[in-house]
């Protein structure tokens, strides 16, 4: 937290009267290429499956919930079936369009934006986020 002094001395654009002054925080401050990497080995190690280079073509559903993906090796072109207690749609800046193959889902969704959740002991569904409820 800043007071309004030093709120002023560092953004002098904010500074007028009734300032009691500002938060500051980082957001995105990250390098990505190192993020995914220790996340996908640290899956690993937890006994994740993990691949590279593969697209979602389609959701498997029963229930009426999304419970795993049909996903694409895009340099061989073979196909697999992937099955998950618990699916998340972080796909980066393609979420929306993963979204749009669940059926289920209002098919004018809000913009979106990827996060991770925790989510363990929960049925299987399908989990974004519109931005409105950004975390």
């Amino acid at each position: 937290m800043m007071l309004a002094r030093e709120t002023a001395r560092r953004e002098p654009i904010v500074a007028r009267p009734g300032l009691r002054g500002a938060a500051r925080y980082y957001d995105a401050v990250v390098d990505d290429a190192r993020l995914t990497l220790a996340t996908a080995q640290s899956a690993h190690l937890a006994g994740a499956v993990v691949a590279n280079h593969t697209r979602v073509v389609a959701l498997i559903m029963a229930r009426g919930q999304v419970v795993g993906a049909v996903v694409r090796d895009e340099i061989t072109g073979r196909e697999v079936e992937v099955q998950a207690r618990i699916v998340v749609n972080a796909c980066g800046p393609w979420v929306d369009s993963v979204r749009s193959m669940d059926q289920t889902t209002n098919p004018h969704p809000l913009p979106s934006c990827a996060h991770q959740r925790r989510a363990p002991d929960y049925p299987a569904r399908a989990v974004d986020q519109p931005a409105r409820h950004r975390v």
